[in-house]
């Protein structure tokens, strides 16, 4: 069925494209196009940074959590560590959570425009039935039946979307556990599987790239949050950064597999899909026995199942 639906669109599948483009881009060409993406602003390289955490604005006030740049903008753990869960069920905690409500990213969220739109509602129909109304009759209200099946309705449409985020959740920290495993276990039999030194560096950064390609093709700002999309130079300054995390893992801007990678990205094209195909170019091209290659293409197998589920 593959085989027929790629004759009738006569296209060749994604994978055999990445492929032939990792084979026949020449340098010359992909160095002019990562010459022209300007320095990037955000991201700070490993061996510049003071801490960890230096990379990111944290916000104490709320165990640890990045700091938000709009009031609009949700919470995000940087890392959720047993400390915060200990702070999280301390006896304490609704002590603080009164003291926090106003500053709170549910609260400021809500304000506007849910807050704000069913205030102005509510005084609008208590102004009118009050001071705009002669009779009772000519009064706006719903009966106690009315109202019973409305908060019936809205409650189960909250529970249900609710257990549907919840579940969302949790299928997402699932993949992103099983690319934290899978890409151990891949590093780990690189070392020992991989007969060449230059393969298996290749393969490590390769790995490391992976997550990176992984991040920008689930979020168009990759980790970069405070990025205005209105900003007129936006696409350049994402490119910049995306640019910048992968040259903190290739140390070299003439890398073959650096510069390739970065086209792609400017092709818009599945980057991730890609970086799985030279991986299995270098386990094709590896000369050891045929148990440890297929250990090797079932840990990058386990990539692409990752990737699809996302």
């Amino acid at each position: 069925m593959i085989l027929l639906l790629t004759r009738h669109t006569r296209r060749t599948p994604m994978h055999m494209r990445l492929f032939v483009a990792s084979s026949s881009v020449s340098r010359a060409a992909l160095s002019s196009l990562s010459s022209s993406a300007s320095d990037a602003k955000f991201y700070i390289p490993r061996k510049e940074r003071a801490t960890s955490n230096s990379m990111y604005e944290i916000d104490n006030i709320y165990d640890q959590r990045i700091k938000r740049r709009r009031r609009i903008d949700p919470t995000r753990e940087l890392n959720y560590t047993p400390d915060h869960w200990e702070r999280h069920k301390s006896v304490f905690r609704r002590i603080k959570h009164m003291l926090t409500t106003f500053g709170s990213s549910p609260f400021q969220r809500l304000m506007f425009p849910d807050f704000f739109v069913t205030s102005m509602i509510a005084g609008s129909l208590t102004y009118y039935n009050n001071f705009m109304v002669i009779d009772a009759s000519s009064q706006l209200w719903i009966d106690g039946s009315g109202f019973a099946a409305a908060t019936t309705a809205i409650a189960l449409m909250t529970g249900f979307r609710l257990n549907a985020s919840n579940a969302r959740y949790a299928e997402g920290r699932k993949l992103i556990g099983a690319v934290h495993s899978t890409s151990r276990d891949l590093a780990t039999n690189t070392m020992m599987w991989i007969k060449l030194r230059e393969d298996k560096k290749r393969m490590i950064n390769l790995i490391k790239a992976f997550s990176v390609a992984m991040t920008f093709h689930l979020n168009k700002k990759g980790a970069h949050h405070s990025i205005r999309r209105c900003l007129p130079n936006f696409e350049e300054q994402i490119y910049a950064e995306y640019q910048a995390e992968l040259l903190d893992i290739f140390s070299d801007d003439k890398n073959e597999d650096f510069l390739l990678i970065c086209n792609w990205f400017r092709l818009k094209e599945n980057v991730p899909l890609g970086i799985t195909t030279l991986m299995r170019q270098i386990i094709a091209e590896n000369e050891q026995k045929d148990s440890f290659t297929r250990e090797l293409d079932i840990h990058v197998h386990r990539l692409v199942q990752s990737l699809g589920g996302c």
